[in-house]
């Protein structure tokens, strides 16, 4: 099951991220909470429980934004880890021509591009509309 994060104003949507699976999602997470030595005070809001009406409110998307930005940081300083076996996103990496040179490159959204500067950019979309992010 595919997990989309979006940012909608009324019935037009402003800014969403195909993040891949649920599974993909959850090893984002897991990557960040291994890092996270302090358990869950740097990455918190990113390591919520999400539940099916799961949603991140504009001020929830600001400390995200300053967590993704942290996190982001650490990543860029950890060697890449291979893609398992079979995963979408070792192919659509190799369709792009892009070989992940650190840890942060091998996380990245259903068209390649990369997660992290994704989230970010739905993060600024909640916060300059004080809208919120939404899981669906």
């Amino acid at each position: 099951m595919g997990l989309y994060l979006c940012v909608f104003r009324g019935d037009e949507e402003l800014e969403g991220v195909e993040v891949g699976g649920y599974d993909d999602f959850e090893r984002f997470r897991a990557t960040a909470r291994a890092l996270d030595r302090r358990i869950f005070r740097r990455f918190g809001t990113l390591s919520a429980d999400i539940k099916p009406n799961t949603h991140w409110s504009p001020r929830d998307a600001a400390r995200l934004a300053r967590e993704l930005a942290a996190l982001g940081d650490e990543l860029r300083r950890l060697p890449p880890r291979p893609f398992a076996e079979g995963r979408w996103q070792e192919q659509i990496c190799r369709e792009r021509g892009r070989a992940p040179a650190s840890l942060y490159d091998c996380f990245v959204d259903v068209d390649g591009e990369p997660l992290l500067e994704r989230l970010l950019g739905l993060c600024r979309v909640s916060i300059e509309t004080r809208e919120p992010i939404l899981f669906q």
